[in-house]
């Protein structure tokens, strides 16, 4: 999906180009002539990919960008030229004086190459204020253009440039879209400051009177010294500024992101005032900050940040402890900013959890805490723990991920009942120098504790020959010792993406309880090498595997910018053979304005059936993932592993179909996941073709939205599903999905109330039918494949259409129950927010019911996702629902 936008009045044309694919959303921007600058989002989920396109599309239009034919983003109108010298706009009643300035002369003149990205940007003009500037008015963009106007400067691909202090009696925003941008060298004071998707760079502190508004991640802002504001409003803004006594409220989501937040996105509608709310209850940002200068507060009376409210549950949580033990302590993500020492009061703590917490610190007085057997501290900022760690001794949990850099004290050693330790994405690991006493660990996560360069395997880890799980997954290690085969006991072990600088791997016959092995071809970083595929070999010898997974060993064709391929070279500079290969593998394609050369090259070929050699050792194995290696053949011993039960070839695009014929006649119970590879083969025979042909037609109408015929052919082609002939069961099930579907559409216009009824019977008769014989409860859908994309589709139209029509027209508690168990059939197969209509479905069943409470956790969880979902905006206005809610909040 891909929109283009234009902007144009009379002294600026802009455009703006959006993408979304799946997850990803892709921007670019500038002045129309230009190639413009480009960014890219990954957001969680499809489904907030497509709400924030259709968040940025509404922003731009109110901006007063037009959309046209994305033919016009193909302009070749010529980059204008940069004017030389200087002009001068004499002083006015503003205290302030402007000049026009060359990139070059900006460049040189004030270093920008040292503040990026000002230095790389090719602004066409400059204008600089020199001198402290006071303005009597809003800096904006009419302000530029009234500047600019001035010094007969068109375009607005440009930086103001404030050598010294700044003043502004009014609001600082900019950049109308991208530009101009803004860098002062001093101080500034404003009322308030928007951040948007141009670049603002201030090197000295900032005072803001109302608020700081950072929107959106296509630009950005530094304030190098202290921000000085009463309410900081960021949206997935970079913002790199450091705000004093300021209220943080993200108003994108639910993640601290760039600021350790006092409210975000889920406190709103407990906390805001409705002024600054909109109809999608979302922040206004401009009613916000007009309350404020209203003098009134935009939250509510008494409200308070989530970890306040936190640590007064605690406090009545160990006052009630008194009379009855506290045994487990959940308080992951309460924003405390250190750890809450009541916490030490409640002696009979079995598990604590504390993650996602900047508590900084573990107090030494954590040793009171006696009987603690959990305790889980991930992302807590910690750089040390306390010596007094060791003297719990019930000890079995530790998890201190994602502390970088954390160093473990050597009283780690005294903890004997330690069954688990995590110290996931903590560079360094961070080992004491003794673990032997630990015998009893079963289970070690140092998953991504090294960057790109190559690394020493800390040897340390082979002295725990208690470990049965074990991920190694994402570092960077040289080799891995002979002394790795200690470690006997091991049945878990995750290689993935920590394969690229070896060359060989030890002889692993000897872990002989290894069940379970993952080791796929990843890097995580363009810097490293890929991994080698003549690796896979040693993993065939290690009989006892029951569950492998060998993916993306396949072709890896390659792009670097100049400086990622010179840090490739770099970290290889311990194995000068391969070095010199990386040479050879890639050759220069010409120049970036912003990345120098860039090379390009085939880092690996194809994965070939040869590399699998030995692979029918394994006669144990049930479950084979050889997924995204671009396999054209498969091994002959591949049919020798009898205990196969699932098997993953997706994206092995050139897999022969002789290939997989053979493999679903030889485990023709296994689950095998074929995307990219046609798992359905023609037959030569005449009714086989014709009801293909005729679904093929009617498949066509029915896109068509020529319903009424498309209906007829699909029970056409069903005539031909009988005992005795030769037909595809796809053809059969789709047969009865378009003809479910085709009358969902037809009754939505009859206006007979016996042909109504009449479709109603037909829709729920079919429907019943393809819910029994073809995606019963217990069915197998086939993931990953068109055939299982189908199925989920199937269950989600058919059981919408038959919860609905069912319920429609009768109280019979039955039949209400049998609609209830179609609609969460078809709920349970939902795919994002283009499916939320099945939730209506569900809810509206579940209110005939009777099961209110149900009905309305389903609506406030859709509402919280997807706020301006239309189904429900009934029910969001209704009283009792309306009640409920406050209840619950």
């Amino acid at each position: 999906m891909k929109q283009y936008f234009e902007f144009k009045n009379e002294s600026s044309s802009k455009f703006w180009e959006i993408s979304l694919e799946k997850d990803t959303i892709t921007t670019r921007y500038g002045k129309i002539g230009t190639a413009g600058k480009k960014a890219e989002k990954v957001l969680k989920s499809n489904d907030l990919a497509e709400k924030e396109y259709k968040k940025l599309i509404k922003s731009k239009v109110k901006k007063g960008y037009e959309e046209v034919a994305t033919t016009s983003s193909a302009s070749t109108a010529p980059i204008l030229t940069e004017k030389k010298g200087t002009k001068v706009v004499p002083k006015t009643k503003n205290a302030y004086r402007v000049q026009l300035l060359t990139n070059e002369a900006a460049i040189e003149q004030f270093n920008l190459k040292e503040y990026d990205p000002f230095g790389q940007m090719g602004f066409e003009s400059v204008l600089l204020l020199e001198g402290d500037a006071e303005i009597d008015g809003d800096l904006d963009y009419q302000w530029y253009q009234k500047e600019a106007k001035k010094l007969k400067q068109e375009g607005d691909y440009a930086l103001i440039l404030v050598d010294g202090n700044l003043i502004v009696h009014g609001d600082i925003s900019p950049g109308a879209d991208s530009m101009p941008c803004l860098f002062v060298t001093g101080d500034v004071t404003c009322e308030a400051l928007r951040s948007y998707d141009e670049c603002i760079y201030i090197k000295g502190d900032a005072t803001i009177k109302y608020a700081f508004d950072g929107n959106y991640n296509d630009g950005s802002i530094v304030i190098e010294g202290t921000t000085k504001v009463p309410y900081v409003l960021n949206s997935d803004h970079c913002s790199s500024i450091s705000p004093e006594g300021a209220i943080l409220i993200n108003y994108y989501g639910d993640d601290d992101d760039f600021f350790d937040y006092d409210y975000t996105t889920q406190d709103f509608e407990r906390v805001m005032v409705s002024k600054v709310l909109d109809e999608d209850d979302e922040l206004d940002t401009e009613a916000f900050i007009n309350l404020l200068r209203a003098g009134k507060s935009p939250l509510r009376k008494g409200a308070k940040p989530a970890r306040i409210l936190f640590e007064e549950a605690l406090a009545k949580i160990v006052k009630k402890s008194k009379g009855k033990p506290v045994t487990s302590l959940d308080l992951a993500g309460k924003k405390f900013s250190s750890f809450p020492k009541d916490i030490l009061k409640l002696t009979d703590l079995k598990t604590l959890i504390l993650s996602n917490n900047p508590i900084l610190e573990l107090p030494e007085e954590i040793s009171l805490l006696t009987n603690l057997e959990e305790l889980y501290l991930e992302s807590c900022s910690l750089e040390q723990l306390p010596t007094s760690i060791g003297a719990l001794k019930h000890l079995r949990v530790l998890d201190v991920s994602r502390n970088s850099p954390l160093q473990l004290p050597d009283s780690i050693n005294q903890l004997k009942q330690l069954e688990e330790l995590y110290v996931r994405s903590n560079q360094g690991f961070g080992f004491p120098k003794d673990m032997r006493n630990l015998q009893k660990l079963r289970v070690l996560d140092v998953y991504q504790c090294s960057g790109t360069k190559p690394i020493d395997f800390p040897e340390i880890i082979c002295s725990l020959k208690g470990l049965e799980e074990l991920n190694l997954g994402n570092n960077s290690f040289k080799t891995i010792p002979d002394s790795f085969v200690n470690l006997k006991k091991l049945e878990d072990l995750k290689l993935g993406a920590s394969l690229c600088y070896l060359d060989k791997l030890p002889d692993l016959s000897g872990l002989t309880n290894l069940k379970r092995l993952s080791a796929d071809g990843l890097t995580s970083y363009t810097t490293r090498p890929r991994p080698k595929q003549s690796l896979l070999k040693a993993f065939f010898k290690i009989s006892s595997l029951e569950v492998l997974g060998i993916d993306r060993h396949g072709e890896s064709k390659n792009t670097l910018r100049n400086s990622f391929f010179e840090e490739l070279l770099e970290n290889l500079e311990h194995d000068p053979a391969r070095q010199a290969a990386m040479k050879e593998i890639y050759t220069p394609k010409g120049k970036n304005a912003y990345y120098g050369t860039v090379w390009e090259g085939i880092a690996r070929q194809r994965l070939k059936a040869k590399h699998l050699e030995g692979i029918g050792n394994l006669k144990n194995l049930r479950e084979l993932d050889l997924s995204f290696n671009g396999l054209e053949e498969l091994p002959e011993e591949l049919l020798s592993l009898d205990k196969l039960e699932k098997i993953n070839l997706s994206h092995n695009d050139n897999l022969s179909m002789d290939d997989l014929k053979r493999l679903y006649e030889k485990f023709p119970k296994a689950a095998i996941d074929a995307k990219k590879i046609r798992t359905r083969v023609d037959i030569d025979d005449d009714n086989f073709k014709a009801v293909n042909a005729l679904v093929k037609t009617a498949a066509g109408k029915m896109r068509a939205q020529n319903y009424q015929a498309s209906l007829e052919l699909f029970e056409e082609a069903l005539k031909g599903c009988t005992p005795g002939e030769k037909y595809s069961e796809y053809d059969e099930l789709y047969a009865h999905y378009g003809i479910c579907y085709n009358l969902s559409y037809l009754l939505f216009k009859c206006k007979s109330k016996k042909a109504h009824k009449a479709m109603v019977t037909k829709l729920l008769r079919y429907g019943k039918k393809t819910f029994k014989e073809f995606i019963p409860e217990d069915a197998f859908i086939w993931h990953y494949t068109e055939e299982g994309a189908f199925q989920r589709e199937c269950v989600r139209i058919i059981g919408n259409a038959l919860g609905w029509h069912l319920f429609s027209d009768t109280d019979d508690v039955a039949i209400l129950e049998e609609a209830l168990y179609y609609a969460e059939r078809a709920n349970g197969q939902i795919d994002g927010i283009q499916h939320f209509f099945i939730r209506d479905t569900l809810v509206r069943i579940l209110l005939k019911l009777g099961r209110k409470e149900e009905a309305y956790q389903l609506v406030a969880k859709t509402l919280k996702k997807y706020a301006s979902f239309s189904d429900f905006q009934d029910i969001k206005k209704d009283k009792e629902y309306k009640k409920w809610r406050k209840k619950m909040l």
